[in-house]
C-alpha cells in the first residue's frame, strides 16, 4: 500500500559554506517567518498543494548552538551537509526577513552579521526550501532552492544530491 501525503506547512532548512576555504563556527541564527494564516483545503489542482490565505504578522525564529557552535563547512563525500539544527516548518511566504548570523572563525571571537535586506525566498507549502548561506569576507551571500518534498528530503539524514 502506498500513501500519498502532502504536508500543509513548508520545510525550510539552512546549510552553510565559507567562500574563502576557511572554516567558521556558527553559534546562532535568527530570521522571521509568518505567524498567522488560514488553511484552506484544496481538493483540486495538480499537484494538490495546500492553500493558505490571510498569512500575516511575523515572529522571530532563533536557533542557539551551545558550546563552540557548529563547524562549517562540514563535508561528506564532496557535499556540504545541511546543519540539521537549523530546520523549521513554516507557513508559506516570500521573505524570511533579515537573516542574522552569529559566527566566529577562531572558536572564541563571535561576530554578529546581518543581511542588508530581507531574504527573498519562495517558501511554498508542501515543499522544501534549502537556504544556502555563504560567509564571505564582505558579509553573507544567500541563495535558495525550493523543491518537491520527497521522502528522502524529509529524512533527518538528508544529504543533498551530488552535482
Amino acid at each position: 500500500v502506498s500513501f500519498n501525503f502532502q504536508h500543509m506547512l513548508a520545510k525550510v532548512q539552512f546549510k552553510f559554506d565559507v567562500a574563502d576555504e576557511k572554516t567558521a563556527y556558527i553559534k546562532s541564527l535568527e530570521f522571521e517567518i509568518p505567524k498567522n494564516g488560514t488553511f484552506n483545503f484544496n481538493e483540486s489542482g495538480d499537484p494538490l498543494l495546500p492553500q493558505w490565505s490571510n498569512v500575516s504578522e511575523t515572529k522571530t525564529i532563533s536557533f542557539d548552538i551551545p558550546d563552540k557552535g557548529v563547524l562549517v563547512p562540514k563535508e561528506e563525500e564532496g557535499n556540504v551537509v545541511p546543519v540539521h539544527n537549523f530546520t523549521v516548518f513554516a507557513l508559506p511566504c516570500t521573505s524570511l526577513g533579515k537573516l542574522t548570523l552569529r559566527m566566529s572563525t577562531d572558536r572564541y571571537t563571535y561576530t554578529t552579521i546581518t543581511t542588508d535586506n530581507t531574504v527573498d525566498v519562495e517558501v511554498v507549502a508542501g515543499k522544501v526550501t534549502t537556504v544556502t548561506v555563504t560567509i564571505t569576507p564582505k558579509g553573507l551571500s544567500v541563495t535558495a532552492n525550493t523543491q518537491d518534498w520527497k521522502e528522502e528530503t524529509y529524512s533527518p539524514t538528508f544529504t543533498p544530491d551530488k552535482d
